[in-house]
């Protein structure tokens, strides 16, 4: 279609509100007296940022019915920004051809006035022709960015369209039943397609605008579109979805009010039983059945990391329901590790011991943390180099609380700093923390250089061979000895002052090893 015949459908529809009385053809209040004057055909320098709707953009710029935003580049359409409802009156004064208008002089809406807006003359023109209208307040709210529904109704009463007789084609066009009517009169004019999800064809009735899908919206208006179509659901009865929401309440009936059911937590999955409501689902997680809005839910599997759980006390009945009336499934004592599924109820948690879900009250479980060696070896990196204020004054017994022989306490801290503070004992006196290292049964105490991994816990043992004295964290091997970050030791060349440094030790001089993945699991994380 050429520009020409563009021109002449903008004229046809402006000659039609005249016939109509609806336009009144007095001296012109000029659309862009209020910004910059900028004549068509406008060039943008960004229209390459939206490659899908390039065309459309540089049409918008070309008709001068978008003048973009001055910069020392040129002059930028910023497609991705968001249109607001005074701008949506601009653009549709200008695609009508910019009529001539007299403003009234008391405005239409009090928070539009010649004084305050750029726009006054666009909006007082839009609610003239019954295009756009305000809130019960009074207000038009102009900067507010405009709603997907909102924009359909401007379009709707601007071209005086009819509502739609034939299918509903976006399943949650009724989700604003205030303009469903103009939602879906926009598929028959092929103006928005949606998306198409598991539901069917969709609109997001509540999203709000990008700029460059607002120049496709009018392009498509201007030029003619095939009409949209509904689309099947793919989703069938008993098909498995995964929650999207970081926390979601599944309810009673398919209403924000009814009561809550069963909660799950992002990535939880359940099972779609076939009814629809409203764009609601009704889906089956934890053995309870209960209404979830669709767009927390999703078909695909998502990429995520299991949540780990150990449970705090010495040793717990997990039972095939979430009370202490129902049947105990299997006992499981500290030390064990499962999965929480992420779906809870009341105060239980479902979770998946020995390949079997079962409840378990959630106050006697711990979520396990993963072990991130990096980040502890970076953690006592970034303390290489400080030096003890006076023996045992430092920061690292600030830190604690003690006055004490420090080596351990400095991996304490580390350990605590890097998020794993359950990776290690915590005790002020060296002798107890070794005692509670060894206690728990996971210390190697035949120490060769292929047991010393990366960001594991060693106690060190002097000669004459008495016991442990000394804690370090491994770096690294090479050939017979270890590098490791130390605390409470001196830096090699002489100098006594105590620190934080890097030391190489013979292997012979490890008593033991552990890793502190294999602490935290003992003890219930």
């Amino acid at each position: 279609m050429s520009e020409t015949v563009h021109i002449h459908r903008r004229l046809v529809r402006v000659a039609a509100l005249l016939v109509s009385g609806a336009l009144t053809a007095v001296i012109a209040v000029p659309a862009a007296a209020a910004e910059e004057a900028v004549e068509a055909p406008v060039e943008f320098v960004d229209v390459d940022r939206s490659p899908e709707f390039t065309d459309e953009i540089a049409w918008m710029g070309e008709t001068g019915i978008s003048l973009g935003y001055a910069t020392t580049a040129g002059r930028e359409y910023r497609p991705f920004g968001r249109v607001t409802r005074d701008a949506m009156a601009a653009f549709l004064y200008r695609y009508a051809g910019s009529p001539e208008f007299e403003a009234p002089s008391e405005p239409t809406f009090s928070d539009v006035t010649p004084e305050t807006s750029d726009f006054y003359v666009q909006i007082e023109w839009a609610a003239a022709q019954g295009i756009a209208g305000g809130w019960s307040d009074g207000t038009f709210k102009p900067t507010r960015a405009i709603t997907r529904d909102a924009m359909a109704s401007f379009l709707y009463r601007f071209e005086g369209g009819s509502a739609p007789s034939g299918e509903q084609v976006y399943v949650d066009s009724d989700e604003s039943p205030e303009h469903a009517d103009a939602i879906e009169w926009l598929a028959t004019q092929g103006i928005s397609q949606g998306w198409v999800n598991w539901r069917g064809r969709v609109y997001k009735p509540l999203q709000t605008i990008t700029r460059d899908a607002m120049a496709a919206f009018l392009y498509r208006l201007e030029h003619g579109a095939e009409p949209v179509t509904a689309h099947a659901p793919v989703l069938a009865p008993r098909a498995t979805v995964w929650v999207t929401a970081s926390t979601l309440h599944l309810r009673a009936q398919p209403t924000w009010n009814s009561a809550v059911v069963v909660s799950a937590r992002r990535n939880a999955s359940g099972t779609f039983d076939g009814a629809r409501e409203h764009g609601w689902q009704r889906v089956e997680m934890g053995g309870v059945k209960g209404w979830a809005p669709s767009e927390y839910l999703r078909t695909t599997e998502p990429s995520f990391t299991v949540t780990r759980v150990g449970i705090k006390v010495d040793e717990l009945w997990f039972r095939d329901g979430p009370s202490n009336n129902d049947t105990v499934l299997m006992k499981i004592r500290r030390g064990e590790r499962g999965e929480f599924t992420g779906v809870i109820r009341g105060d239980w948690w479902q979770v998946r011991f020995r390949d079997r879900l079962a409840w378990a009250p959630a106050m006697h479980m711990n979520v396990v943390r993963p072990f991130d060696a990096a980040a502890v070896l970076r953690t006592a990196h970034s303390q290489v180099g400080y030096r003890a204020v006076s023996y045992n004054d430092n920061k690292f017994n600030d830190w604690a609380g003690g006055r004490n022989p420090w080596c351990m306490v400095f991996v304490m801290w580390v350990f605590d700093k890097s998020g794993f503070k359950q990776g290690v004992p915590f005790e002020l006196l060296y002798s107890d923390w070794a005692r509670e290292a060894l206690a728990s049964g996971i210390v190697d105490r035949t120490v060769t250089a292929a047991d010393l991994k990366p960001g594991h816990v060693v106690l060190v043992d002097w000669p004459p061979y008495t016991g442990p004295t000394h804690a370090g964290i491994v770096d690294r091997v090479v050939g017979s000895n270890v590098i490791l970050v130390e605390g409470n030791t001196s830096d090699g060349t002489g100098d006594p002052t105590r620190g934080v440094f890097v030391r190489e030790r013979r292997i012979v001089d490890m008593y033991g090893v552990f890793n502190p993945d294999e602490f935290a699991r003992v003890n219930g994380y």
